[in-house]
């Protein structure tokens, strides 16, 4: 059961989940795991108690990665982000998490 109190490796889930996207956007998409389909480029930015994986873009694949013991993995089932970059039409933080849920909708299960 999730409690939104657990500490995990020292830091709240939510925290853990800003590092992710942190290593998420901190890669260039050249050498980013998220656009490598075979593991590749998985230890790219990892470090720490926590490593993350990361999903793919509208497609499947199989990769291979090896994995340092004593870490925890994050990987986020279904995430989705929207920007006033990217949708510059959207004014407000509420039409940006409206923008994000239906980016999510929009996914079969």
């Amino acid at each position: 059961m999730y409690d939104n109190k657990s500490q995990i490796f020292g830091k709240s889930y939510e925290d853990w989940t800003t590092e992710w996207w942190k290593w998420a956007y901190s890669i260039p998409i050249n050498e980013n795991p998220a656009y490598d389909d075979y593991g590749i480029n998985c230890n790219n930015g990892q470090y720490g108690p926590v490593w993350f994986f990361s999903g793919t873009f509208n497609h499947s694949t199989h990769r291979s990665c090896l994995v340092p013991d004593n870490v925890g993995i994050l990987f986020p089932i279904l995430n989705s982000e929207c920007s006033y970059i990217e949708y510059p039409l959207i004014k407000s933080t509420e039409g940006l998490m409206m923008c994000a849920k239906s980016i999510q909708n929009h996914f079969d299960f």
